[in-house]
């Protein structure tokens, strides 16, 4: 992908020629650390019909129009994952919340239960099914990644009856992405929040940082350019020096 910077958004000290941005392949494949370098050409503005050379990850340089990466960018986003191979990544997990008394816990497409423990290796006294797994109802799972927060799995079945409305107890589960801003390896999926949205009707909320990766996949420039917002990029070239610094 490349973008020609506008010198309003950007400043380079440099009289004459057209600044580029280069990200290489790579980083727009996953979000990680951007390799940038700045590149000239002769005079003139760039019409995105011509090509122009750029930089792969490997420091070799190749030829790329606008064309060509406008054309890349559609197959990327044909090519995408689904819903329902997002949620595979969830396939065994499970996570608990405590919230003051009760504790809650989720297994992906298991069970959902609330009880209470006053230790660690104490018995859960009591201890409730919310629900067993039944299907899932939203986004289907043949859906874009993008569709994932509008996924939603029921768990209805066999859950601990409730004496105020004479039924089991009932649980929806939603998903989303979190990420991990410790710079480690990332935690497991977590439950962010529990309501009980009617009397003995419960939502939940699970969110994930393997739930991110596919809708970092399509970046758009704006996105990866982002990250480079009030800070410079210099180059050595010979006797001169330059600097371009984006947003500054």
């Amino acid at each position: 992908l490349t973008t020609p910077v506008d010198m309003a958004a950007g400043r380079a000290r440099r009289l004459g020629g057209l600044v580029l941005l280069s990200a290489t392949r790579s980083s727009l494949s996953s979000l990680g650390e951007l390799r940038l370098e700045l590149l000239e050409t002769n005079g003139g503005g760039w019409s995105g019909t011509s090509p122009i050379e750029m930089l792969d990850a490997s420091g070799r340089r190749f030829a790329c129009t606008a064309k060509e990466a406008k054309k890349q960018a559609g197959a990327a986003r044909k090519g995408g994952e689904t819903v329902g191979e997002l949620l595979a990544r969830l396939e065994g997990a499970c996570a608990r919340l405590n919230d003051g008394w009760w504790t809650y816990e989720w297994c992906h497409r298991g069970e959902v239960r609330q009880y209470h423990q006053e230790h660690l290796n104490a018995a859960r006294e009591p201890d409730w099914s919310l629900g067993a797994y039944s299907g899932s109802v939203g986004s289907a799972e043949s859906e874009p990644a993008s569709a994932l927060s509008g996924a939603i799995d029921l768990f209805d079945e066999g859950g601990q009856r409730c004496d105020e409305t004479q039924s089991g107890r009932s649980t929806r589960v939603s998903f989303g992405c979190c990420e991990d801003g410790r710079k480690r390896k990332p935690r497991q999926a977590s439950i962010t929040s529990v309501d009980e949205i009617e009397l003995c009707r419960y939502s939940i909320t699970v969110c994930a940082p393997t739930l991110c990766a596919a809708q970092s996949a399509n970046a758009t420039a704006a996105r990866l350019l982002r990250t480079l917002e009030g800070g410079c990029i210099p180059r050595n070239d010979g006797w001169w020096s330059f600097e371009f610094c984006y947003k500054k």
